[in-house]
């Protein structure tokens, strides 16, 4: 069910997207940028001819195509009073679909910096690696070019570091959860369907409204004790919810079994058992990670 909570009265009306003032808008200053630029072109022009004593043989050039015509003027202006006349909107439909998209490209971002703060971890990880090989090896010449391997770089992992490193984890838990709950709100044509009459009832417009948050149990909204998804509305004291407890199925152990499936986790260096080979292993018809040339 969706809940309206209403900490105040609002009156308005859902109105359609139009779109002809702004290509009329896009034609009259289209028109007055050519003419700006013909001017501009034709007073360098001029001056740097000027410089070299040249004379234009065509007078009035500048009076005629850069200038301002009175049509030109009324159309332009007209266009700007069209734009401001109009109304434009902006579906719940249509809302959703933004709103995943966005919410993708801010888990991508959130991802990308996990990998960048990742860097000493990976080359932990590849100590590990190669600490294990020497185990296993008994080789005091294999030891040795680990040691090596470590005074040419000990790979500290610093303070600084666990901070940022821990911190691009918390990052990236929340905005999965907010790319899930747009898409999970996107792909549901009733939840739509609801936010939508539920809108055009108080007369909201979802080009109006706020990001889609996310409310664990009542943790950003004292009035739910259910996980929801809120969408607020700028210049409205208003809030539309929906109640996503149904869509809360993603478990440790489901995130574990998805994630051992994905090629992020699957071609990193802690799957891939070739990520840290050597061009001499990669070379060696012998090695596991042997590539043909």
């Amino acid at each position: 069910m969706l809940l309206l909570l209403v900490l105040a009265s609002v009156s308005g009306q859902a109105h359609a997207n139009q779109w002809n003032s702004i290509d009329q808008l896009v034609t009259a200053s289209g028109d007055i940028r050519d003419t700006f630029d013909m001017g501009i072109k034709r007073i360098a022009g001029l001056g740097s001819l000027a410089a070299t004593g040249e004379i234009h043989t065509t007078d009035g050039m500048l009076d005629t195509d850069a200038a301002i015509t009175e049509q030109k003027r009324v159309a332009y202006n007209a266009a700007l009073e069209a734009v401001q006349a109009d109304i434009f909107s902006k579906t719940a439909a249509e809302y959703f679909t933004e709103q995943a998209d966005n919410k993708a490209v801010d888990f991508d971002n959130a991802v990308n910096a996990f990998v960048s703060a990742a860097t000493p971890v990976i080359m932990a990880t590849e100590i590990s690696v190669r600490s294990s090989e020497a185990q296993l090896s008994g080789d005091n010449a294999v030891a040795k070019e680990l040691q090596q391997v470590i005074n040419n770089d000990p790979a500290y992992i610093l303070t600084t570091t666990e901070v940022v490193y821990n911190d691009s984890l918390t990052t990236v838990e929340l905005r999965a959860e907010q790319y899930a709950t747009a898409v999970a709100i996107r792909d549901n044509q009733q939840f739509v369907d609801n936010f939508q009459s539920q809108a055009d009832a108080f007369g909201l417009d979802f080009i109006d409204a706020s990001d889609l948050v996310l409310s664990r149990f009542g943790n950003d909204a004292p009035e739910i004790d259910y996980p929801a998804a809120h969408v607020s509305f700028l210049n409205a004291a208003m809030t539309l919810t929906q109640d996503v407890t149904a869509n809360f199925t993603a478990t440790t152990e489901l995130v574990e079994s998805w994630g051992e499936a994905d090629s992020f986790y699957t071609t990193g260096p802690t799957a891939d058992q070739c990520f840290f080979a050597t061009e001499v292993q990669r070379n060696d018809p012998g090695h596991p990670c042997y590539i043909p040339s």
